[in-house]
């Protein structure tokens, strides 16, 4: 067996998971916002409501970087997470 192949593979696999579920994870911002969107019937969109909508609904307090939406998230309620997890994973 060759360990540095198998090494690889495993690495591989991990960077694909990760891709993965940040891929998963920016797609279901997308549909959050267009559920918020129609929830504020089609208003223009804005981004302090539409984080107290991620907490209140979605229990996720976004993390931001530089300005900008990063690729994690903070859990604040578990149940209202369990939730998210099942809805959009």
């Amino acid at each position: 067996m060759d360990w540095g192949k198998s090494k690889l593979n495993i690495e591989e696999t991990k960077y694909a998971d990760y891709i993965d579920k940040r891929r998963k994870y920016w797609e279901s911002l997308r549909k959050i916002r267009e559920e918020y969107s129609e929830a504020k019937g089609n208003q223009r969109f804005e981004g302090t409501e539409f984080e107290l909508f991620m907490e209140e609904t979605y229990g996720i307090r976004l993390v931001y970087y530089e300005g900008n939406i990063a690729g994690t998230y903070d859990i604040v309620d578990e149940q209202k997470h369990l939730i998210y997890l099942l809805k959009f994973t």
